[in-house]
């Protein structure tokens, strides 16, 4: 089988409402960039709610090292 090469889209933010939750976790956030582990306690799944902010467009993400995203309010 011959390898093909897959053109992949620029993935654009999701328009979606923010949530109650999502404005809370914001609220919570550091400023400048931070992982997720950074999050202060009061923010429930930080993780999820970090990957969801993102696909939003509320958080931006870069990736400085192998699969540890860093994000940073939009």
């Amino acid at each position: 089988m011959k390898n093909k090469k897959i053109n992949q889209a620029p993935v654009e933010p999701v328009v979606m409402p923010l949530t109650k939750a999502d404005k809370d976790a914001l609220h919570y956030m550091p400023n400048g960039w931070f992982y997720w582990r950074d999050i202060d306690y009061m923010v429930r799944r930080p993780q999820y709610r970090c990957r969801r902010l993102a696909r939003i467009g509320a958080l931006k993400v870069r990736y400085n090292s192998a699969y540890v995203p860093e994000y940073q309010k939009a």
